[in-house]
């Protein structure tokens, strides 16, 4: 079985997400080239441009990567020829509600990632924080107001674009026993790299953004963070001090198994796959016919009116947010 990706980004390099990097899960093998013809056809986001390809209608699957806030929604609604949208928000439009399987962002592949031993690493107890300064929309805002709070906090050791850059997180988080993952926007089903990169780097997240993610993840594996907190410089410190990682760390292992076996990008494809076959009886041999899309933003054309009007109100907020700080 062949599956086609098309994504906007090239970055992360996916293909080492698989054993091996050999972009093959069991018995379906992925590919982002411009194949004539796919059994599957998944669309990460956005394809970067126009493409066409063969494939059964019933077998377009779209995931949303972005969050449904006032910058983002409209892409939670995908591509009218989607058969199956994966989002964070119901749209009412064949939508499944589930995380997005973002790719992790540690430099790191499967096989390496597959062997580590916690006992491999050194860890100390400061608390560290990957982000960046993006201020795009409100999530990214508060995030942004809790960091300046806890700037001054000696054990929070802060990186990321804007802000201390670095090549790559594993470099920090794979030194460090707890990291902060903050999220941009809080519902029921978003969480996302931030804390998997946590869980791959044996890291405990400090964490805050799905409010279900203890359905997701061991309740030992992680620490809920309540920014709002008027306590939460104390409660920081008093993590950095504790034992916390050495009791959670059969937990933190558990997670890792899911997100490197389970909720990843390949193995999720692949247990939806099988379960829309299973389900449906209907197989990838179906009669196959040319679709054609259109890359970047006019790729999402099945958003109702009122979420253009919303995202035409956060597009002209940003500018004029922009203006007013530069001048």
């Amino acid at each position: 079985m062949i599956v086609k990706i098309a994504r906007y980004f090239p970055y992360p390099d996916i293909k080492r997400q698989t054993p091996s990097c050999s972009f093959q899960w069991k018995d379906i093998t992925f590919t982002e080239e411009d194949v004539e013809a796919c059994d599957y056809l998944v669309i990460l986001d956005s394809p970067k441009k126009d493409f066409k390809v063969k494939v059964n209608r019933n077998n377009i699957l779209h995931f949303s990567l972005e969050p449904p806030n006032e910058v983002s929604m409209y892409r939670q609604y995908g591509n009218s020829q989607t058969a199956i949208i994966y989002n964070q928000f119901d749209t009412k439009k064949n939508n499944v509600l589930s995380h997005g399987a973002l790719p992790w962002h540690v430099d790191k592949d499967y096989d390496f990632l597959s062997d580590l031993k916690p006992d491999t690493l050194s860890k100390d107890n400061n608390i560290v924080w990957v982000t960046s300064n993006q201020r795009s929309s409100v999530g990214h805002i508060n995030r942004m107001d809790f960091l300046e709070s806890i700037r001054p906090l000696e054990f929070v050791k802060l990186y990321g674009r804007g802000i201390n850059p670095i090549d790559d997180k594993w470099e920090v988080l794979s030194k460090s026993k707890y990291a902060i993952a903050y999220e941009n926007y809080q519902n029921d089903y978003n969480w996302t790299e931030k804390i998997t990169d946590c869980f791959l780097s044996y890291t405990m997240p400090l964490y805050f953004g799905c409010n279900r993610i203890e359905n997701f993840f061991p309740k030992n594996s992680l620490i809920q963070l309540d920014p709002k907190d008027k306590h939460v410089s104390l409660y920081l410190k008093e993590i950095s001090n504790s034992s916390k990682w050495e009791e959670g760390l059969e937990a933190i292992a558990e997670a890792r198994n899911l997100a490197l076996n389970e909720y990843q990008l390949f193995p999720f494809i692949y247990s939806q796959i099988k379960a829309i076959e299973a389900a449906t009886g209907r197989y990838a041999s179906q009669h196959k016919e040319w679709v054609h899309f259109t890359g970047g933003d006019k790729y999402f054309d099945n958003y109702p009116n009122s979420v253009y009007i919303k995202k035409q109100a956060a597009k002209l907020k940003r500018k004029i947010i922009a203006k007013i700080s530069k001048s």
